[in-house]
C-alpha cells in the first residue's frame, strides 16, 4: 500500500508540472507549418488507428449515426472510426458538441482514450481520479505509456502513437483455440441430442398452408446418445404420425423440450395424471416439469469496456463468471420464404470476466464465420455457441436441388449461405485465463 501511495504522489507531481504546458501546446500547434504538423497525429488519425486495433480484437459498433458531434460527417475518411469509439464510450468530444478531428491530439487525450478502451469510466475515476490526472496515472501504472517520453499536454508524435497502441494491444487479451465443436445439436449434461432435419435440409411441417414460400417437407427424427458416438432414436415421423421408442409402459409418447432441455411425456388425449419428465431418458419423474426463474446479474459496474452493455450481461452463479457479447453486424433481409423482414445477428468474440472489470475475449474458430446464438449453460458448466460454417460440396448440391424445385414451383426460397453447428467453451478453460 505504501509503495502505491508513493507512486501516486510522484505521478501527481509529474502531472502537475507537465500540465502547466497546456497553453504552450495550443500555441505550438498554431505556429507549426504544415510540414511540421506531419510529425504529429491528429485526433482523427489516432481514432482511426485505435478503432482498427479494437476491431482486430473483436470490438465492433453498430455503425449508427453520431448524435454527439456536429463537426463530423459520413464524407470524412475516419467517420466510422469516430462513431465506433463514441458508441463504446472511448471518446466524448470537447464538451461543446464537437470532436475536432483535424486538431493534433495531446498525450493526455490519447491515454484517456486508451484507458477507456479496456476499463469503464467510473472504475478509472473511482480508483485513480478524474480526467486528466486519473486517466494518465492509470495508463502509466498499466504500462500503456511504457517506452514513451511524454509531456502530457503536448501533441503526440506519430512514432509514439504506434508505441502507445502497441502497448494497449498487448493488454487487451483475446484468446483463440478454446472453442470446441460439439458435433450434435445439444448436450444436457446427461445426454446428447441430435435432430433431423437440420435447418438447411427442410422442415418437418409446413408452417403456413397459405404461404407462397417454399418448404421442403422431410421426415422428422430425434436422436439421443450417452457418449456422442452411439445413437438411439427417440422419435420419428412415419406416414405423418410420430412414433416413439424406448419409453416405459406408462408413457404413451414423449418429446424433447428444447427450451428446458428435458424429456416430457405427451399424453394423448391430454391427461394431467399422465405427465412425466426425465433428464436422462432413464429415470422418469411424475408431474409437470419444475422450471426456475431467470436471474438478472447484479451490476457491479456502471460502465464497461469493449462496448459491453449491462443489459447484455449474463452470469453463472456457481463459478462467478460473467459473460457478454457484442454483434459486429445485424443483417436485415426480406425473407422470400416467409415474406417478412428477418434479422441475422453476427458476433465473433465472447467476453468473460470474474469481476466485471477485467475482461478477456474468446474468439471463435477460423472455420466459423460468426456465431448467432450465445447461451450460458450452467448445467454443463459451458457456453454454447451456434456458429455459421461452410457447406460441403455434397451439401451444396443438395441445396441446388431445393433451389431448382422451388423455382419450378414458382415459390419463394431462401437459400442458406451457411449451416449452423454447435460449439462449446468449458467454464474451466475460461477460469484459467482470469
Amino acid at each position: 500500500m505504501k509503495k502505491r501511495k508513493i507512486l501516486l504522489s510522484l505521478s501527481t507531481i509529474l502531472l502537475s508540472t507537465v500540465l502547466m504546458l497546456g497553453q504552450a501546446a495550443q500555441a505550438l500547434s498554431v505556429s507549426m507549418t504544415e510540414e511540421e504538423k506531419q510529425m504529429f497525429a491528429t485526433r482523427a488519425e489516432f481514432s482511426h488507428a485505435l478503432a482498427e486495433l479494437l476491431r482486430d480484437k473483436g470490438v465492433w459498433g453498430t455503425e449508427k449515426e453520431s448524435d454527439g458531434f456536429s463537426d463530423i460527417s459520413p464524407e470524412q475518411a475516419y467517420y466510422a472510426d469516430i462513431l465506433l469509439l463514441e458508441e463504446i464510450g472511448v471518446v466524448n468530444g470537447d464538451g461543446n458538441g464537437n470532436f475536432r478531428p483535424d486538431d493534433l491530439i495531446t498525450y493526455q487525450e490519447a491515454v484517456a482514450m486508451l484507458g477507456r478502451s479496456f476499463r469503464g469510466d467510473e472504475w478509472i475515476v473511482r480508483n485513480f481520479g478524474a480526467y486528466p490526472d486519473g486517466y494518465t496515472i492509470f495508463a502509466m501504472q498499466e504500462g500503456l505509456t511504457q517506452g514513451v517520453a511524454m509531456q502530457m499536454n503536448m501533441p503526440v508524435m506519430r512514432g509514439n502513437m504506434e508505441a502507445l497502441l502497441r502497448n494497449t494491444g498487448e493488454k487487451i487479451k483475446v484468446y483463440p483455440d478454446l472453442v470446441q465443436k460439439l458435433g450434435c445439436d445439444t448436450y444436457t449434461g446427461h445426454v446428447y441430442i441430435d435432430y433431423y432435419p437440420k435447418h438447411w435440409q427442410g422442415y418437418s411441417k409446413k408452417p403456413i398452408d397459405s404461404s407462397t414460400g417454399y418448404f421442403h417437407i422431410v421426415p422428422e427424427k430425434v436422436l439421443y446418445s450417452y457418449d456422442n458416438e452411439t445413437w438411439h432414436v427417440l422419435s420419428e415421423t412415419i406416414d405423418g404420425k410420430t412414433v416413439c421408442y424406448g419409453l416405459p409402459d406408462y408413457i404413451e409418447a414423449a418429446r424433447f423440450d428444447w427450451a428446458y432441455e428435458v424429456f416430457q411425456s405427451v399424453p394423448i388425449p391430454y391427461d394431467p395424471e399422465k405427465l412425466y419428465y426425465s433428464y436422462d431418458f432413464k429415470t422418469w419423474h411424475k408431474g409437470s416439469l419444475p422450471t426456475g426463474k431467470v436471474k438478472t446479474p447484479v451490476l457491479l459496474e456502471q460502465s464497461f469496456p469493449f462496448g459491453i452493455e449491462g443489459a447484455a450481461l449474463f452470469e453463472d452463479e456457481e463459478t462467478g463468471l460473467y459473460f457478454s457479447f457484442r454483434p459486429y453486424e445485424k443483417e436485415y433481409y426480406i425473407s422470400k420464404t416467409y415474406g417478412v423482414e428477418l434479422v441475422e445477428s453476427k458476433s465473433n468474440v465472447v467476453w468473460a470476466s470474474k469481476d466485471q472489470v477485467n475482461w478477456v475475449g474468446i474468439r471463435i474458430p477460423e472455420e466459423a464465420h460468426y456465431y448467432k446464438i450465445f447461451s450460458v449453460r450452467s448445467n454443463i458448466q459451458a457456453l454454447f455457441l451456434s456458429c455459421a460454417v461452410d457447406f460441403t460440396e455434397e451439401e451444396q448440391q443438395y441445396l441446388d436441388g431445393l433451389e431448382k424445385e422451388a423455382a419450378e414451383k414458382k415459390l419463394g426460397y431462401d437459400r442458406p449461405q451457411y449451416k449452423y453447428e454447435k460449439y462449446i467453451i468449458p467454464f474451466d478453460d475460461i477460469l484459467k485465463l482470469l
